[in-house]
């Protein structure tokens, strides 16, 4: 292995990058510039807007007036979907009187 694939390595794999470009983007309150991604995450500005790029063709990001990366509406449903299940859950609750829950099957576990 040479020393910049030992470099890569150790900065993580692409799908990890693509999940803190997401997560960043997400978590911010503010529309973020492709060079303050790459600083925040020390990933090289090239591979920023490399996978940037793959992450609005795949409807994830989008850019703003101003050319700054914040999430699309797709990346927003994904969000909402779990705030939605849980407002949905309290109301019944509320409405019932009676605790709700929702358990998931997760491999051969359940998670409530």
């Amino acid at each position: 292995m040479t020393g910049e694939q030992a470099e890569r390595r150790s900065k993580g794999s692409s799908i990890s990058r693509v999940l803190k470009i997401v997560e960043a983007v997400a978590q911010s309150e503010q529309a973020l510039s492709p060079a303050e991604l790459a600083f925040m995450l020390d990933i090289p500005k090239p591979s920023i807007h490399r996978l940037q790029q793959q992450l609005q063709a795949d409807g994830y990001l989008q850019m703003d007036l101003r050319g700054l990366i914040v999430p699309s509406d797709r990346l927003q449903r994904i969000a909402m979907g779990k705030a939605l299940r849980h407002s949905i859950l309290q109301r019944v609750a509320r409405e019932t009187g009676k605790t709700c829950g929702i358990v998931i099957p997760d491999g051969i576990d359940m998670v409530y």
